[in-house]
């Protein structure tokens, strides 16, 4: 036998045998953990550009071959509502809260997941209809880690930094120069103020300028404007307010506690996240109230509650490096018509209350009026045209 034969043969057996050897190899490592839903209690961390997220629930699914998805959502309780009006009977049942990112309230993420000893790690990026963003994680049987970084708004129009305009007034003139309040209301019938029909606009300034104290230069616009003194409009969706904490000491709103969206010009969605502004307080109850606080609020609830996920809808007007954002009339009026309008309507509440101020030695010679004034407030609300309520800002240099 010839060395070329011998040596054909070779080359077959040795593929062979490479194979073999090859298939010794431990195959890649599956990842096999089960469906599982995480929130802040049962193992998830979240964070959007280092700050962290709560209230979050995430469901993770596995799809097969080392895939998954991922979608995060939240839920609020709205118990806390009776929670904090110290409701006997507060409401029940959950809605739909505000996503992770800004504007999208249900984001879904299909991952690839990259087995680990303890853990199986993944990344990404995506395009979400406000903002664009990346994102990394890693995930057991019982834990879920989740971090979106580089999340930048689309539209940055109005991010920076907004003083909030500080209120001055000619003390002789009572004329007001600066405000920080934006308030507008316009209606076809009067005020009956002191038995004497005024416009509901002279009735507002009239509120704007009237001290709280003896000192004129306390009424409420400058105590806001001492209170709040700046709010950043932030690239990656976040409202994180600048504001004196007891009138004193300066301080700073967590991120991702209130975020924002520009969907059109001159408009704005403010997305509020309950579960990290509101707080519940089961120490002190009030014995007896002159209205049913719970029925008011599950009156209220079942209007603003789709603003929770899809976003409370205010108006904008820029111009130069003067900025407005407020409430319209759209969204305000439908809630005074439902909500307060009523109320004033209440002969029983109307009667409690001229009760209560006919009690009081410093009020009770306005009782007997009391009841025209309210009866006024009720028309004013009917008749209203226009009516608009926010703030104003100067943009910071």
């Amino acid at each position: 036998m010839n060395k070329f034969f011998i040596r054909a043969c070779m080359i077959p057996a040795a593929i062979f045998a490479f194979a073999a050897c090859s298939n010794d190899d431990p195959e890649t490592p599956s990842v096999d953990y089960p469906a599982a839903t995480y929130t802040d209690a049962t193992g998830l961390e979240m964070s959007l550009n280092g700050s962290t997220v709560l209230g979050k629930t995430a469901q993770y699914t596995p799809a097969g071959g080392n895939t998954a998805t991922i979608a995060i959502s939240s839920e609020f309780d709205m118990s806390a509502f009776g929670n904090l009006a110290k409701s006997d009977a507060p409401a029940t049942g959950t809605i739909a809260g505000p996503g992770v990112l800004p504007g999208t309230p249900v984001t879904t993420l299909n991952v690839a997941l990259t087995p680990g000893t303890d853990n199986a790690t993944f990344e990404g990026e995506g395009d979400a209809t406000y903002c664009t963003y990346k994102y990394s994680g890693k995930v057991n049987t019982t834990s879920l880690a989740l971090a979106f970084n580089e999340v930048k708004l689309k539209d940055i129009s109005l991010a920076g930094t907004w003083n909030l305009d500080r209120f001055t007034m000619d003390k002789e003139t009572y004329e007001i120069n600066s405000n920080p309040i934006h308030v507008v209301w316009e209606s076809s019938a009067n005020f009956n103020f002191l038995g004497s029909p005024m416009p509901v606009g002279d009735i507002i300034k009239l509120l704007m300028v009237m001290p709280l104290l003896n000192d004129m230069s306390v009424t409420v616009p400058d105590m806001l404007s001492r209170l709040l003194t700046s709010v950043e409009l932030r690239e990656d969706g976040n409202i994180v307010a600048n504001y004196m904490e007891d009138g004193e000491t300066p301080a700073t709103s967590s991120p991702n506690m209130v975020q924002y969206v520009i969907p059109a010009k001159n408009k704005m969605l403010v997305f509020i996240n309950p579960q990290a502004v509101i707080a519940e307080d089961a120490d002190s109850r009030s014995a007896s109230r002159a209205l049913d606080v719970n029925n008011l609020l599950n009156n209220i609830l079942a209007q603003v509650a789709p603003m929770l996920s899809n976003g409370v809808p205010m108006a904008t007007a820029q111009e130069g490096n003067a900025l407005s954002v407020y409430m319209d009339t759209d969204l305000l009026l439908p809630l005074l018509k439902t909500n307060v309008l009523p109320l004033l309507r209440d002969e029983e509440l109307v009667k409690q209350l001229v009760d209560m101020v006919a009690s009081d030695p410093d009020m009770g010679m306005f009782a007997p009026m009391l009841p025209r004034m309210i009866a006024s407030m009720g028309d004013v609300i009917e008749g209203t045209t226009k009516i608009e309520v926010g703030l104003n800002f100067t943009k910071a240099n």
